[in-house]
């Protein structure tokens, strides 16, 4: 799974990898500690653009009784998103990506965790795949939320954790993006990232506390 993931790019490299035509529309926050429920930037398609939209992490269906559904769908498997009721809309016409520095990942050693970060090589950018939806209250107000589409851990990783996010190549952007895009064709985008694009270390304890912020929450322990 993925449960913990650090957001803290310039609105410049938003703008340059990820094409983004509304930075100057969007406030831009910071957070090197991602936890679920919290507000996050998304990247989605509208007309010919690629735009930024806040949403909460934990995706709520439109059919949810109520907000809290989504603390329990802040993931979504690619093995059955195209299966499950509360995924399977989303999949279809609602797709995102979530822009990233890295995640986090703990590892069990004997009776303790041991936290991870795990980045792209040479500190590129990381897409994250996701999808979304609206949900509306009872007095209509509508919450925009998202999962984060995660697969079978790669070789690197799975010393770590059996579960990885699914991130994108910055030539599958479009793909993923595109409402036309046949399930096929996306299914294929829902596999491991190659082992050699991805480097690993070890942080501190410091970011296992969610409320905990700011650089030494990526910083080689």
């Amino acid at each position: 799974m993925c449960g913990r993931f650090c957001q803290a790019l310039t609105g410049e490299t938003l703008i340059h990898h990820f094409q983004i035509n509304n930075v100057n529309r969007v406030t831009i926050t910071s957070s090197y500690n991602v936890a679920p429920s919290q507000i996050v930037l998304a990247i989605v398609s509208k007309g010919e653009h690629r735009v930024l939209s806040p949403m909460r992490w934990g995706l709520i269906p439109a059919w949810a009784d109520s907000m809290k559904m989504g603390a329990k769908l802040i993931n979504a498997r690619s093995e059955t998103i195209d299966q499950k009721p509360a995924f399977r809309q989303s999949f279809y016409k609602y797709r995102c990506i979530i822009p990233a520095n890295g995640f986090y990942e703990w590892k069990k050693i004997d009776k303790q965790k041991q936290a991870y970060f795990i980045k792209l090589s040479g500190d590129t950018p990381m897409a994250l795949a996701g999808i979304w939806a609206v949900w509306k209250n009872g007095t209509n107000e509508k919450v925009a939320s998202l999962s984060i589409v995660t697969t079978q851990a790669n070789e690197i990783l799975s010393n770590i954790h059996n579960r990885m996010p699914v991130i994108l190549s910055q030539n599958n952007y479009d793909k993923w993006l595109n409402a036309s895009t046949e399930r096929n064709a996306l299914k294929c985008l829902l596999k491991p990232y190659p082992s050699d694009a991805i480097e690993t270390y070890p942080v501190s304890a410091y970011v296992n506390k969610t409320t905990n912020d700011g650089v030494k929450c990526i910083a080689l322990s």
